[in-house]
């Protein structure tokens, strides 16, 4: 008569077959083909918002500076959160009474930059900041480029985030 498997080692069997085809087997991590754009944003208080409808950045880093229009866009947050039963919920953007833009900049270095930025043909602000290298699939896969982010507060001046 010959000689049984037995439930353990058709288990083992069948994790080392299905491991072999799993995602992520392959040694390396898993990298999606998720982008970052490289850039600047601010974010305009809700006090100062509605007075303001478009601005211009000057950004400068290893002796070169480049100038970019700032479209505006209102911002909004997640609001109440619904749920019809245990597995679906959603959230509604409802507005929060400020504004965005985004300048994107290619070449933009994860180094110190200068950055001035006005509003609507008002006074400009000058501040400083480090761009902070972006890794939207994770730090195995790489930097997808760096980003900075300002914000105009109430008072009417610009803070680094």
């Amino acid at each position: 008569m010959g000689k049984t498997w037995g439930v353990p080692a058709v288990a083992l069997v069948l994790v080392t077959v299905t491991a072999c085809g799993a995602v992520g087997s392959g040694g390396g991590p898993e990298c999606t083909a998720i982008g970052a754009s490289t850039g600047i944003g601010v974010d305009l208080a809700p006090e100062v918002a509605a007075a303001i409808t478009g601005g211009q950045m000057e950004v400068c880093w290893n002796g070169d500076c480049h100038t970019k229009e700032l479209t505006l866009s209102p911002s909004t947050k997640a609001g109440p959160t619904t749920c019809t039963n245990a597995d679906v919920c959603s959230a509604q953007a409802v507005p929060t009474g400020g504004k965005h833009g985004f300048a994107d900049l290619p070449g933009l270095p994860a180094a110190e930059v200068k950055v001035t930025v006005g509003f609507d043909g008002g006074p400009t602000r000058t501040v400083h900041l480090i761009p902070k290298m972006l890794f939207p699939n994770g730090p195995d896969c790489g930097g997808q480029g760096p980003q900075g982010q300002l914000e105009l507060v109430a008072d009417g001046s610009v803070r680094v985030k």
